[in-house]
């Protein structure tokens, strides 16, 4: 996780300043790459270290709540695939993510 962590800092940055500009990865709609982030980041922001980085990051923060929210997410097996996980038993210790 030590080596991780300034990758993983950049990239949040980069991903919360792209959704700034234009609300999506790549402009004002969304893209084949909004459609690659949204598992990762929603698998990452489960771990203790995603989910303080998330909260660092509000337009990205922002960009996910309606990534969840479009009717194509919902009607997705992705979304019960998530449902699931987030049941599981996430410890609330955050190991890195907050100085």
């Amino acid at each position: 996780l030590a080596e991780a962590r300034a990758g993983l800092l950049l990239q949040m940055r980069l991903i919360d300043e792209a959704v700034a500009e234009g609300g999506f990865l790549v402009g004002s709609e969304m893209t084949l790459a909004d459609s690659f982030l949204l598992p990762q980041l929603l698998f990452f922001t489960r771990t203790p270290e995603g989910s303080a980085l998330l909260a660092r990051s509000p337009a990205a923060s922002e960009w996910l709540s309606r990534m969840q929210a479009r009717p194509s997410y919902a009607k997705s097996p992705m979304s019960g695939v998530f449902e699931m996980f987030q049941r599981l038993n996430v410890e609330d210790k955050l190991l890195w993510a907050v100085d």
